[in-house]
Formats: C-alpha cells, structure tokens, sequence
C-alpha cells in the first residue's frame, strides 16, 4: 500500500454503469424529476459523479446518482447515505463555508453544464439534516456497521491526551517508553536547571501505527518532536537547508538496477536525525516531555520537588528542528565520503564508489537510501 491508508470504497462504481441522475424541477412542476445516464467516472474537482446524459449529449457532474444498475438495492442505499454523510460533515464546517461550498459547486456546474437546466446541488445539502431526521433505527445501524466496514483500527492519536484516553493507551505508553530509551542511549540531552531567560521549546509526540505490506498492523511507534515553530532565527537556529533526491534520479537508479541485473534495495536508518550533532555554538533547550518521568535523584542533585523547573539541554539533533534535517545530511554526507564515495554534481543526494572495477550507487532522501550495484555482493556488502 502506498499511502498506508485503508481504503473508502463504499462508492466505487463500476464505469458504464446506467443510472438515475436526479433533476431539480422545482421550475418545472410538471417536468420530469430524473435523466437516464451513465457513470463515466468521479469528478477530480468537487466530490461527485461525472455522469453523460445520452439525451442531451452533454456530461453533468452530480451527487444525485441514484439506482445504479451494477448494484444491489442495499449497495445503491448505502451509495446514498455516503453522499448525505459527506453533505452533513460540509454543514457541520458553519455556514459560511457552506455558502462558499455551495457557490463553488454552483459555478462549476453552470460554467461546464450550462446547456442543460435544472442540475443542483444546493437543495441536497439544505434538506440533509432534516433527512437525516428521517431515517429510521434501523436504517441508522445499518450505517453504522457500514461506515466500519473498511476501517478495522482507531486512528491514530493527534495529541499525548488522546493517546492516554484510548483503548489502546498501553500500547502508547510502550511505543513512548520506547522512543525514550531510544534517545537516551543515544545521549541526546542532559537534564539542567535552564540559565535565567533562556528560550525553552516545548515538544510534542507523533504517533502512528505502522503497517505492514499487507496492511496488518505491524507495530505502534510514538516519535517526540521539538515544536520548531517556536525556534528563533540566531537563538536556536541557523542554516536550515538541506538537499533532496529528485525523482528522476531515483529513476535512473532504478534503470541501472535493471540492466545490471541487481535489484535495487532500500533500507532506512533508524533515529537517524539524533546521531546527529547539534551546532556547537547554539544552546537548545526543551520543556521535559509528558510521559517522561525525571528520577528522584536527578530532582534531588537540583534540590527540587517535581520537573516543572528543569529543561532538556540538546547534544545531538531531534526531529522537529528546523536544522534537524541539515544537520542529518551533513553527517551522512561526511560517512558516505569517509566509505570510499563521491558525491554526484548533478544531485547532491546521489553518490557512488568505484571498486575494483566495480560501481555501486546510493541515492539519498533524508533517511532512506536506494542502492543497486554492478554486483549483488557489493549491495550486501554496503548493508
């Protein structure tokens, strides 16, 4: 999987599918309510169906398909209350973004379909709520088992609180326990009493379930970032740039690997932005973390009860700084050259080493590197 996101596929649908597409008649009382026509495809532009419309040979966009041939009556009601779940959550964002909501889809309908009257969108989404009203129990816990039919795990914590209030705390805790002792054995900060006036960060933990290829959870991972959106030009940074891979490099390596005949292989290095060292000349400092518990007799050497008054002094780098990749490419760079390598000059993120009459090339983007070679043995030998 790609984007390492479980698929919505409540309304995919078959392309070439006839269908009901709704008509607004409220000009035309004795007018027909629907057009036959069929589905070619979404709309990339605004969330709805590009549907043609054989009878006026022109091609409408809509969320009001109904009676979609390639589905079961339970499929085409399901269909339907997707659509109004998507309108109530545009309602839900206030009016005013419902007003400009509804004056974006308005204009794109009458500029791409205004050879054929009658399409709408604003009159679905004014009457979702009170059709929502209308559904009746049973109707509701259909939705409900159905809107968790593709999602089969909580989402992923977006601050330290919600972590502590799901389900899945103890796995949390675990991933943080984890990342902690990750970056003390990596020596990345000592515990001081900062100097009056100094500019304190505060941090942040990132969490995320890790997948695998078959999309099974494979592992809970908790990273802690510095909020380097309250970093200060010339108090706790500098020179922040760092280069990426293009992607047309990482097609050439991948050619290369091909006629060569030695698979390209991929591998990251883990807490790579925390071996690196920090400038020697800035002083970085970090509110103690939640989740972090400072042992008594560190309170004790600083004659204080509780944390509130202590700081992280960073050593190394951590994610979240703005130099932190800088600081990273740098000390790869300086690894990579003491190996035998060179940097390419046009992609400062491409390297590569000959060796006995063997090359072998290494492509770089921030901590994952894409290697092939003239010989299997030497991609071994690099990982």
């Amino acid at each position: 999987m790609l984007t390492k996101k479980v698929p919505v596929l409540s309304d995919i649908v078959v392309f070439g599918s006839p269908c009901t597409v709704h008509q607004d008649a409220k000009n035309k009382s004795l007018g027909a309510r629907g057009k036959q026509g069929v589905i070619i495809g979404k709309s990339d532009e605004v969330k709805g169906y590009r549907v043609y419309i054989p009878r006026d040979k022109v091609v409408v966009v809509t969320q009001h398909v109904k009676n979609v041939e390639t589905l079961t009556k339970e499929q085409n009601d399901q269909l339907r209350r997707v659509h109004l779940k998507e309108i109530d959550e545009v309602a839900c964002d206030g009016s005013t973004q419902k007003e400009k909501t509804q004056a974006t889809v308005h204009d794109e309908m009458r500029r791409n379909h205004s050879k054929v009257g009658g399409w709408t969108r604003e009159a679905h989404m004014t009457r979702a709520t009170s059709r929502k009203s209308r559904e009746d129990n049973a109707e509701q816990k259909e939705e409900e088992v159905s809107d968790v039919v593709n999602v089969i795990r909580e989402s992923d914590p977006k601050s330290y609180g919600q972590a502590m209030k799901s389900g899945l705390k103890d796995k949390w805790v675990a991933a943080m326990d984890e990342e902690l002792r990750a970056l003390e054995d990596n020596d990345v900060w000592k515990v001081e009493v900062p100097p009056k006036g100094s500019h304190v960060l505060h941090t942040k933990w990132v969490f995320k379930t890790k997948l695998n290829a078959e999309g099974e959870i494979d592992r809970f991972k908790a990273r802690l970032v510095a909020c380097g959106n309250e970093q200060v030009y010339g108090v706790d940074y500098g020179l922040t740039f760092a280069a990426v891979m293009e992607l047309s490099t990482v097609k050439v390596i991948l050619v290369l690997a091909l006629r060569w005949g030695v698979p390209a292989r991929h591998g990251d290095i883990p807490n790579a932005y925390v071996k690196a060292n920090k400038e020697e000349h800035l002083e970085i400092f970090l509110a103690i973390p939640q989740g972090m518990t400072v042992p008594d007799v560190i309170l004790k050497q600083f004659g204080t009860q509780g944390s509130d008054k202590l700081a992280l002094r960073l050593k190394k780098s951590l994610y979240g700084l703005k130099q932190a990749g800088r600081l990273w490419s740098k000390l790869l760079d300086t690894k990579l050259v003491e190996a035998g390598f060179s940097r390419c000059m046009s992609d400062a993120c491409l390297y590569f080493r000959h060796d006995g009459g063997e090359l072998t090339i290494v492509g770089v983007y921030v901590d994952d590197l894409l290697v092939t070679a003239t010989s299997q043995d030497k991609v071994e030998e690099f990982f």
